[in-house]
C-alpha cells in the first residue's frame, strides 16, 4: 500500500506597506520545524496612500529573494482591495487547492513550535465538530495549569495566527449578515448568553444589527458565533504568537506596549500533553474579568440596547401600516 505524501496547512498573510512587521513575522515563521514544507500566500493589496508605496516596494523587493519555505506565492493586487476583501479573495485562492488554512496578520511573530501545534491540532480536533479553530494566541491570563504542552478552550475569538477548516470557514462567512445578528437580540435566551461572555460583546452585537459597516474583524463575528452555538476554539495556554501591531500602524489597533512584551513559547518542537481524554481548561470567567470594562461602558451598551429595540420596534410598525 503506498502511503500518501502529508501535506501541511499553507499560511495566509494579507497585507500592504508594513515592512517591517511582515519581514518580523515571516522570519519568525521560517524558523518552524516545519518551515520547508510548508506553503505561504502573500495577499499583497495595492496603495491607496502616497505614505504607503516606500513600504509597499520594500515589500516587493523582500519577497522576491525570500526563502526557506516550501514555495512563496504572492497575490498581488492592482488595485486597492481593502482589509476584508483582500483577506476574504486570498482565502478563495488557497481553498481551491487546500481543505484547511493558516492565517496570520503581519504583525504577529510566533514561536519556533507554531506551525507543528497548528497541524496537530487539525490532526486532533478534525472530527470535533464543536471545535472552529485552532489558535495559536494565549491572553495573558494566569491559569493554574502552565505546561506548555497543555490546551483550553474559550469562546474569544483570536485571529493572530490561527487555523481554520474549508468547511468551516464557508459555514461562518453565511453568518455575515444583518439577520442574524438581529435574531440574537430578539432571543432573549440567545442575547443572556452574549451578556454571559461579556459587555463588549454586546456593544458589538448591536453594531452589526445595525449593519454599522460592511466589514467587521473575524474574531468578533466568530466570537458571537461561538457563544450562541455553544463552539469554542482550542487555545494554548502559553501563547505561540506576540502581536507587534499595538503601535498605531494597523487599521483597527490603538496603542499598547502589553501585547508587544507578552511571553510567548520558546520551544521548538510541540507534542499534545496527556492521553486521548485530553485535559481542557475551561477560562473564559478568567478572560471576562481580564477585560474588566468599566461601569460606564455597561451603562452605555444598555442604553444602546435599548435604543436598538425602540428604534427597531417603531421600523417594523411602520413597515405593517403600509
Amino acid at each position: 500500500m503506498i502511503e500518501l505524501e502529508k501535506v501541511y496547512a499553507p499560511i495566509l498573510i494579507p497585507t500592504l506597506y508594513r515592512y517591517e512587521h511582515l519581514k518580523n513575522c515571516l522570519e519568525s515563521l521560517v524558523k518552524n520545524t516545519l518551515a520547508d514544507q510548508t506553503d505561504v500566500y502573500i495577499a499583497l493589496d495595492y496603495p491607496v496612500k502616497e505614505s504607503h508605496w516606500e513600504g509597499y516596494n520594500k515589500i516587493c523587493d523582500y519577497l522576491n529573494t525570500f526563502k526557506g519555505f516550501g514555495k512563496l506565492t504572492i497575490i498581488k493586487r492592482d488595485e486597492n482591495y481593502g482589509a476584508y476583501n483582500n483577506l476574504r479573495d486570498a482565502k478563495e485562492v488557497v481553498f481551491k487547492k487546500y481543505d484547511r488554512i493558516i492565517i496570520s496578520e503581519d504583525d504577529n511573530v510566533f514561536s519556533p513550535n507554531f506551525l507543528e501545534y497548528i497541524n496537530a491540532g487539525f490532526e486532533k480536533y478534525g472530527k470535533d465538530s464543536n471545535a472552529i479553530a485552532i489558535c495559536g494566541y494565549a491572553y495573558p491570563v494566569k491559569l493554574d495549569y502552565q505546561d506548555n504542552n497543555a490546551l483550553c478552550i474559550q469562546t474569544n475569538f483570536s485571529a493572530w495566527g490561527f487555523g481554520m477548516w474549508r468547511n468551516l470557514n464557508l459555514d461562518l462567512e453565511r453568518i455575515r449578515n444583518q439577520q442574524f445578528f438581529i435574531n440574537i437580540l430578539l432571543s432573549p435566551r440567545l442575547l443572556f448568553k452574549v451578556f454571559k461572555s461579556g459587555i463588549r460583546n454586546v456593544n458589538y452585537l448591536i453594531d452589526l444589527a445595525k449593519n454599522k459597516t460592511t466589514y467587521w474583524p473575524g474574531d468578533i463575528v466568530y466570537s458571537i458565533y461561538m457563544v450562541v452555538n455553544n463552539k469554542y476554539t482550542i487555545n494554548p495556554v502559553v501563547s505561540k504568537v506576540r502581536n507587534m501591531g499595538w503601535d498605531g500602524s494597523g487599521e483597527n489597533s490603538g496603542l499598547s506596549e502589553i501585547y508587544a512584551k507578552q511571553e510567548i513559547d520558546n520551544q521548538c518542537t510541540f507534542v499534545f500533553n496527556g492521553n486521548d481524554d485530553y485535559a481542557l481548561i475551561s477560562n473564559q470567567k478568567k478572560l471576562i474579568k481580564y477585560y474588566r470594562f468599566s461601569m460606564y461602558l455597561h451603562i452605555r451598551t444598555i442604553l444602546k440596547l435599548v435604543k436598538w429595540y425602540v428604534l427597531y420596534m417603531f421600523h417594523l410598525k411602520r413597515s405593517f401600516s403600509k
